[in-house]
């Protein structure tokens, strides 16, 4: 689930696997964690998720998973960046924050809310000090245009 303009389309199933590293301490060792996702779109222009993240750490407890939507808005105009979503991330852990989130084409704002002090948040920037992460934080992403397999560079004519 990414909050950008796009949604799975009508009627169809979304399969997805993302892996991220995390170092705890500078004398720790690098784990990892592969979350799985699964994102369906009952009717146009929404969508609704499911996903589960497992820590590659052998000691470690998984963490729990999250439940997320997302509806595209009416647009405000013509062109990509006339498309307005809105949407959400739920934690199923009580210590863990959510995330609500508008965006406008590329750009967007975020608000994380609930949660403890050290409990994990979807987006943001993580505060050591007050041992939480930031409560409003700005959300830019960008589509790239796709390639052509083997495709590379300059072309000539």
């Amino acid at each position: 689930m990414t909050p950008s303009h796009l949604t799975v389309p009508e009627k169809q199933v979304d399969m997805a696997i993302h892996t991220r590293m995390y170092n705890v301490s500078k004398d720790s060792k690098d784990g990892m964690l592969t979350s799985m996702a699964l994102t369906f779109s009952p009717f146009r222009n929404a969508e609704f998720g499911l996903q589960k993240t497992i820590d590659s750490e052998a000691n470690a407890h998984d963490p729990d998973p999250t439940v997320n939507f997302k509806i595209l808005l009416p647009p405000i105009g013509e062109g990509e960046f006339s498309q307005i979503a809105f949407g959400g991330v739920f934690d199923a852990n009580p210590n863990n924050y959510h995330t609500l989130y508008l965006s406008v084409g590329g750009l967007g704002v975020g608000w994380n809310f609930g949660g403890n002090p050290g409990g994990m948040a979807n987006y943001g920037k993580f505060k050591k000090s007050s041992d939480k992460p930031e409560s409003v934080m700005l959300l830019i992403g960008a589509e790239l245009p796709e390639r052509v397999a083997g495709e590379r560079g300059y072309k000539s004519r």
